[in-house]
C-alpha cells in the first residue's frame, strides 16, 4: 500500500507510473504562483490600464488629450436704445398775406353766361387757370407748403366770386415741388 501511496501522492492513478516531470511541480508552482498573483493585483487595482496583449514590450499607449476647455462665451452688448422720434414742428395758422399772394396766382381769364332753351334755366361759369368752374365748385391751388380752396359762388353785387374755404399745411413729402 505504501507504493500506492506513493503515486497517490503526485496525483497519479494507481496502476500508472509515476511522470519525471512531476518531481518538479513543487518548482513551477512555486515560480508561478507570485506571477498569477501579482498579475491579479494589478488587473484588481483601481485605475490600472488593461494591457493588450499584442502590444509590444515596454509599449505605453499615449495619454489622452486633456479635453479642450469650452470658450468662455463673451456677452454681447446690447444695442442701445435708439433715441426717441423727435415731435414734429408745431403747425402754423395760415396768415391773410399768404391767402392774398396766393389768390395772386389765380388768372380769372372770364365769366360765361348761358341759357338753356328748352327750360330757360342760366348757367354761370367762370375760366380759372384755363379751367371751367360752376357755382358750388372747388378751387385748389397748391402754393409752396399750403394747399388753397376757394369755392365759387354767387355775391350780391358780382355774379360770381370765390370764398376762402380752407387752408391746410403740406408735410415736406408731399409738398409739390413745381409748385410756385
Amino acid at each position: 500500500m505504501k507504493i500506492e501511496k506513493e503515486h497517490m501522492a503526485c496525483g497519479a492513478r494507481p496502476g500508472v507510473r509515476k511522470c519525471p516531470a512531476c518531481r518538479a511541480c513543487p518548482v513551477v508552482l512555486a515560480l508561478v504562483l507570485p506571477a498569477l498573483a501579482s498579475a491579479a493585483a494589478q488587473a484588481a487595482a483601481p485605475g490600472a490600464a488593461v494591457r493588450d496583449p499584442f502590444w509590444p514590450i515596454n509599449y505605453a499607449p499615449p495619454k489622452p488629450e486633456p479635453p479642450k476647455p469650452e470658450p468662455i462665451a463673451v456677452p454681447e452688448p446690447e444695442p442701445p436704445a435708439p433715441p426717441p422720434k423727435p415731435e414734429p414742428p408745431p403747425v402754423r395758422p395760415v396768415t391773410q398775406s399768404e391767402w392774398e399772394t396766393a389768390f395772386k396766382t389765380l388768372s380769372v381769364s372770364g365769366i360765361i353766361r348761358s341759357t338753356r332753351p328748352g327750360t330757360g334755366e342760366t348757367r354761370v361759369q367762370i375760366m380759372i387757370n384755363r379751367n371751367m368752374y360752376g357755382i358750388g365748385d372747388a378751387v385748389i391751388i397748391t402754393n409752396r407748403d399750403t394747399r388753397f380752396v376757394w369755392t365759387v359762388g354767387q355775391g350780391a353785387d358780382k355774379p360770381l366770386e370765390l370764398k376762402q374755404a380752407e387752408a391746410l399745411r403740406l408735410p415736406p413729402e408731399k409738398m409739390n415741388k413745381n409748385a410756385q
